[in-house]
């Protein structure tokens, strides 16, 4: 599925999945099913295009994402390897120092105005909520050396220290954003929207807002 709204994100330029691998199947399609299309996110979908994409230009955490993927795709540009040692080990000092300073500048800024409550299976039933967790970009720190940024690293630091996800983050307010459009009274586009029926029901496009390359 193509989303109707993509946000930066590494994943769109990692080469994961079944299509980067050595024998992935040739892309196919199946006929699609018969379905009622409900109009419901396209009327309302220039207005949040624009919305996120004010937020993402003025949201530092974006600027972090935008950098990581301009020395990803450096990388990947380059396709050769120096043999002489003081080279090599200048090389790798420089991606270190480049990666600590973003680490250092993403640790020193203030933290989401939210809570995050942890609920767990054997929490769910109680009646009152644990102390909120902490969200911050502190970052785990590692026992391995770090000699190179690497995808799948950074990808699963993503996951597993409990840094802010940006991309998750805008989707949340993207998510907000319709929610507040549609409390105002549904909106039908008038390229899509078609009656049928005596009663003169609309059918329309419906499309999930997704981020990255989901």
């Amino acid at each position: 599925m193509v989303s109707d709204i993509e946000l930066p994100s590494l994943w769109s330029y990692a080469d994961v999945g079944e299509s980067a691998l050595p024998n992935a199947m040739p892309w196919d399609e199946v006929t699609s099913a018969d379905f009622d299309n409900l109009n419901r996110v396209k009327p309302y979908l220039p207005e949040l295009l624009e919305k996120s994409r004010r937020r993402v230009e003025a949201d530092p955490e974006f600027a972090f994402v935008r950098d990581r993927i301009q020395r990803y795709k450096k990388e990947l540009a380059d396709k050769s390897v120096s043999l002489n040692e003081k080279e090599r080990e200048a090389e790798q000092k420089e991606i270190v120092a480049a990666n600590d300073e973003l680490k250092r500048q993403r640790a020193a800024l203030k933290p989401l105005p939210q809570k995050t409550y942890e609920i767990t299976l054997k929490t769910v039933d109680d009646a009152a909520l644990l102390p909120p967790t902490a969200k911050t970009n502190a970052v785990t720190a590692s026992t391995a050396a770090e000699d190179e940024f690497d995808i799948d690293d950074e990808l699963a630091a993503h996951e597993d220290n409990g840094e802010i996800d940006p991309e998750l983050e805008e989707t949340k307010r993207i998510l907000m954003d319709y929610i507040a459009m549609t409390a105002k009274g549904p909106v039908l586009s008038k390229a899509e929207a078609k009656p049928v029926g005596a009663a003169g029901e609309v059918s329309g496009t419906a499309r999930a807002v997704q981020s990255g390359n989901n």
